[in-house]
């Protein structure tokens, strides 16, 4: 897997946990909203409504009480209408108080309003006792209604509380999931970035040092470890122009003597042939001194053609193949070794039978193997 492949799906990780932690404040936040700061509102008037209803009608009752003027009341009768109405006209009071509450309340003040308008016309004692009851009904009705909201209020309280607590859970959950998040990002931090840096530096240091043998070893198949590999790759490569600059170094030191040590034994080879020659011009008729003199000649020329062969040791092998008279080739093999043959008290024979008269080979390498062949077993008989 790729680094960027890597990264995107940590980052995505990271986008998934602050995606979570604002949907779960947002739905907290609309929760609260829903359940608490909207039903403290709607309470918050209702309670402001009663509070003036629960006021005027005080009022009434204290001026029925007092037996006060008709000028003073009805005003007063007024505002508790107005009151109601305005109450009624207040959207959230029947979500509040429930419809049936509502009804009753209505019914309540309607039924008030008319005793104490009763008590205006007729100023009996009994109709005043009907109206402070009917007016005491009112309140009643107010403070039960009251009651209910302060109790709605109180469970209100107490679900926001429980709600605030599981957002502070919440966020601490949060707080925690995005420090181990944290922890995770720096933890995949060091395993994918830090540890294989570190390693390519350890190892760009050992390979400046000389160290060529050196291997970067990191897991994967992302950027750093194909980085890694190329950096083997290209440490490989300078170890093996190092050896090749050595071989080609010590090839030219071997070649270089090679070259003096044949320098130096040419010239004797030279003076050599160059005797045997005179030597068998002066032999006349004596044939075995002359057979004895050309195989010193033919000897010291095959002697000049492995010197030959040895300044070449240092170019790589070529084959030559061309095709030769197989017998005299061998022959020349076997003649040139009769005198080490003769010493050693060994007869050389040649056997020719079922051998083909012509074949295509690179008679100088493979001059090599037989004549390495042929000493070992003359030495050896």
């Amino acid at each position: 897997m790729s680094l960027l492949r890597k990264f995107a799906i940590l980052l995505g990780l990271l986008a998934s946990t602050i995606v979570v932690g604002l949907g779960a404040a947002f739905v907290f936040g609309a929760m609260l909203e829903r359940e608490v700061a909207r039903p403290f509102r709607e309470t918050t008037g209702v309670l402001t409504d009663l509070a003036r209803l629960k006021r005027s009608v005080g009022r009434v009752e204290l001026h029925v009480a007092d037996e006060s003027e008709r000028s003073l009341i009805e005003p007063e009768l007024t505002r508790v209408a107005e009151a109601l109405v305005f109450l009624e006209r207040d959207p959230w009071f029947d979500d509040v108080v429930g419809p049936a509450s509502t009804r009753n309340m209505r019914a309540r003040v309607d039924e008030s309003l008319t005793q104490t308008a009763v008590w205006l016309e007729t100023r009996s004692e009994q109709a005043a006792d009907e109206a402070m009851r009917s007016l005491f009904g009112v309140h009643e009705v107010i403070e039960a209604i009251e009651q209910r909201i302060l109790v709605d209020a109180t469970r209100s309280a107490d679900f926001g509380e429980e709600m605030r607590r599981l957002h502070h859970v919440t966020l601490l959950a949060g707080m925690a999931s995005s420090a181990l998040f944290g922890l995770l990002a720096l933890m995949l931090l060091r395993r994918w970035v830090l540890a294989p840096v570190a390693m390519l530096a350890e190892a760009t240091e050992r390979i400046a040092s000389g160290d060529f043998e050196h291997r970067v070893r990191i897991a994967g198949r992302d950027e750093l470890a194909m980085l890694g590999e190329q950096v083997n790759a290209m440490a490989g490569s300078i170890a093996s122009m190092q050896r090749e600059a050595v071989e080609r170094e010590r090839l030219a030191a071997v070649g270089e003597m090679v070259r003096r040590l044949a320098h130096n034994l040419r010239n004797p080879l030279a003076g050599i042939r160059n005797l045997a020659e005179l030597s068998r011009m002066q032999s006349g008729e004596n044939e075995a001194l002359r057979e004895l003199q050309n195989e010193i000649i033919g000897a010291v020329d095959r002697f000049n053609g492995w010197l030959k062969e040895l300044l070449n040791v240092t170019s790589p092998m070529r084959m030559h193949f061309e095709e030769r008279e197989v017998r005299a080739w061998l022959g020349g093999i076997v003649d040139a070794h009769q005198p080490l043959a003769r010493m050693r008290s060994v007869r050389l024979e040649r056997d020719f039978e079922g051998a083909p008269e012509r074949a295509c080979f690179d008679a100088r390498h493979l001059e090599h193997a037989v004549v390495a062949i042929l000493t070992n077993a003359i030495q050896a008989s």
